[in-house]
């Protein structure tokens, strides 16, 4: 059985969903252990590096001891020209993979081999919720990103009331969003319970789930810049799922990735269309195939398949054998 290591174990969510998850599912396939540094890799066949970036001689140290290194960097290049400074370690990584298809069109040019790989689904709800006739529009997101909604409902006002579910409390989280403000030129008013008018609630999975199966509907707008553009479609995922009438602004990859779904999805300036029975209807239809692409069964299978096609390609089996990466 080949041997996989993964990580290195962060407490940043993307690791818990990323990071632990796929690796409890590829377990099924591969004999998995964790790092949590990259001072301290045990002896594998290959590694794969969620969202933190491995040092350059790092990579260059376990691709010469033939362990095959996969970078899943996750949301983190914020421009092209990011993507540019990591072109020699981007070439030293036998795989990149990537939620995004967008990205990965940035990535390819550096990249030995690039995949796109789905974001299971760990926060949709077990069931298709009904049709509710009433009810409030839902946010949820990292309060850095609070400012494109509010900058977008300050032009663009809802008949419905939305409420905004996301990191009270985080210090680094709201000074991002305040610097977002200001390049927005938005005024900004972060109350303990709401922001900008629009209740505010505090993030929790359970919080979360309550909302979700409690909300009329579901929003996302993303900004103009590169790290929006390029965002995966996780969020959409996650309420389109669960039979929530989504809607999105639409220069962005959410929108894209819907349409190759054969999705058309909501404008949230066609609040008719949005609101409507038909559009909740068309959500339902859609959600059974969506559960079965972003399931965590679906998704470790594709990461399976990526990591077995590096020795398919006819590399030949490499045993690696260093258990400490010199500093």
């Amino acid at each position: 059985m080949l041997r996989l290591a993964i990580g290195p174990a962060t407490r940043l969510p993307s690791w818990r969903w990323v990071g632990v998850d796929t690796a409890g599912e590829l377990a099924k396939y591969f004999d998995v252990s964790l790092f949590s540094s990259f001072r301290r890799i045990p002896p594998v066949d290959a590694v794969m590096i969620i969202k933190q970036w491995p040092p350059l001689r790092v990579a260059r140290a376990l691709r010469q001891g033939g362990v095959k290194v996969i970078f899943a960097p996750i949301d983190s290049y914020a421009s092209h020209a990011e993507i540019h400074r990591d072109r020699t370690l981007l070439e030293a990584c036998d795989l990149v993979l990537s939620h995004s298809e967008l990205l990965l069109q940035f990535l390819r040019p550096y990249c030995r081999r690039v995949a796109l790989v789905e974001h299971n689904a760990r926060y949709m709800l077990p069931e298709l919720q009904p049709y509710r006739p009433d009810g409030y529009v839902l946010w949820v997101g990292g309060l850095q990103y609070v400012p494109y909604l509010l900058d977008w409902l300050a032009r663009h006002p809802l008949r419905r009331a939305v409420k905004i579910l996301t990191d009270i409390g985080n210090p680094i989280a709201a000074e991002a969003a305040r610097r977002l403000a200001r390049r927005l030129d938005l005024a900004l008013d972060i109350g303990p319970a709401s922001i900008n008018g629009h209740e505010l609630s505090s993030w929790s999975e359970a919080e979360q789930r309550r909302m979700m199966q409690d909300c009329k509907a579901a929003i996302d707008i993303k900004g103009d810049d590169f790290n929006q553009l390029t965002k995966p479609p996780t969020k959409a995922q996650k309420y389109i799922a669960s039979g929530i009438p989504f809607a999105c602004n639409s220069e962005n990859s959410v929108s894209r990735y819907l349409r190759l779904c054969g999705f058309d999805v909501a404008c949230p300036l066609d609040e008719d269309r949005w609101f409507s029975r038909d559009y909740w209807q068309q959500t339902r239809r859609v959600a059974a195939e969506l559960r079965e692409r972003v399931s965590l069964e679906s998704v470790g299978r594709c990461f399976r398949g990526e990591l077995l096609s590096l020795w398919d390609r006819g590399d030949g089996l490499a045993v690696g054998s260093a258990s400490l990466i010199p500093g």
